[in-house]
């Protein structure tokens, strides 16, 4: 097992430690998942530097919920295609690597930066936000989408691999997400 732990390449490891510890404090209730999600007024409108809680950029993408079935499998698919990744289409680039991870975070961050959370997008977006209300409603921990998104380029840098779900029916690896969306 730590053979195969310090085999995974640095980012990957880093996030799967990360999400193991953030995951495990929770379920071992040494942290509050309410002090990690991630909330918009306690991460910019706190003036005082004292109590502004700047980690819920963060530790929301480490949550992955209770220990349980669903956690294996976000692990699972973080490390495998994480891994696919960081080894593969991004060899020798880990800051490219790095520099896309931070822009899936801030495109999942986007939408729940403007769900109304902040008094000012309330009123100026108001309108826009209630003809887009459904692709807004984003869950306060986004971990999984993290994943998902990571799912999603390996899919589409990788056309031509054909998978199989659970031995029942073939697809390319572009489809996956799609497969995986509805299974879930």
């Amino acid at each position: 097992l730590e053979e195969w732990y310090y085999e995974m390449p640095l980012v990957t490891r880093v996030y799967l430690t990360a999400s193991i510890v953030t995951t495990g404090s929770c379920a071992l209730e040494l942290v509050s998942p309410f002090s990690l999600y991630f909330n918009f007024n306690l991460v910019v409108f706190k003036f005082q530097a004292a109590t502004q809680q700047v980690w819920r950029l963060f530790t929301n993408f480490f949550f992955f919920g209770s220990i349980g079935l669903d956690f294996l499998f976000h692990m699972f698919f973080l490390v495998r295609y994480c891994r696919l990744l960081e080894e593969g289409s991004f060899r020798g680039r880990t800051a490219d690597f790095v520099a896309m991870l931070l822009f899936g975070a801030h495109s999942t961050l986007g939408p729940r930066a403007v769900d109304g959370s902040a008094p000012t997008t309330r009123e100026t977006l108001g309108p826009l936000l209630c003809a887009c209300s459904p692709f807004t409603d984003v869950p306060p921990f986004l971990g999984s989408a993290l994943a998902f998104m990571m799912v999603y380029v390996w899919g589409r840098r990788n056309e031509h691999v054909r998978m199989s779900f659970l031995g029942l029916f073939q697809f390319r690896a572009p489809y996956l997400p799609w497969v995986l969306l509805g299974f879930s």
